[in-house]
């Protein structure tokens, strides 16, 4: 099935669909949940179009993939799959997700502050790109993840409105349990004294 329009669960409940391949909207409310069949021959839920799961919200493929080749998933709630593959697109926000995850696109932690979860791995190719805004010595984004990380690709760090970290402020931006590789590009905090320690998951200045 190829959902073109909006998929709408907005209370308390459980929702079953067949939806595999999405290039619309699905939205999951606050304490709902919503399941998809799959699988298919590519994995277990495609993305092409807007995942929207709300804080208390729940979306699963149970034990197959989700799989994301263009658009945005929104994760404040709850996204589980076996694996979380991203080619395409952005997946951001301040939930948690239960799966090992492959970003060869763009994943932004918390839109544009907070924390975004996994539990499991992390792989980052060298066409992914991990987007971090800081606000204040309290406000970014920071992505935890409690499994390894394998790290390539870009990490681009963005102040936001007129915020300039002083000398010698860090920010905590990525944490795991261990690591390979690292960022072969990081972008942003341009000025002379700014540097990143990535090696310890930290942008300091």
């Amino acid at each position: 099935m190829d959902n073109l329009g909006s998929i709408e669960q907005n209370s308390a409940g459980q929702m079953a669909v067949s939806v595999v391949v999405n290039s619309g909207t699905v939205k999951v409310g606050n304490g709902g949940t919503v399941s998809t069949s799959g699988p298919f021959a590519n994995g277990g839920f495609a993305n092409a179009g807007v995942v929207s799961i709300a804080a208390a919200g729940t979306f699963t493929t149970t034990a197959v993939d989700y799989i994301q080749w263009a658009g945005t998933t929104l994760v404040d709630g709850l996204l589980s799959a076996a694996n979380v593959s991203l080619s395409g697109g952005l997946l951001t926000d301040s939930g948690t997700i239960q799966a090992n995850v492959t970003n060869a696109a763009a994943v932004e932690p918390g839109d544009p502050f907070g924390t975004l979860t996994i539990q499991g791995n992390y792989t980052q190719t060298a066409a992914g790109n991990l987007l971090i805004q800081i606000g204040g010595a309290n406000q970014y984004g920071q992505l935890v993840i409690s499994g390894s990380a394998a790290l390539a690709g870009t990490l681009e760090v963005s102040l936001l409105g007129d915020y300039v970290p002083a000398a010698g402020t860090s920010f905590q931006i990525l944490t795991f349990a261990a690591y390979t590789g690292d960022f072969a590009t990081e972008l942003g905090l341009r000025l002379p004294h700014h540097r990143f320690l990535t090696r310890f998951g930290t942008a300091r200045t």
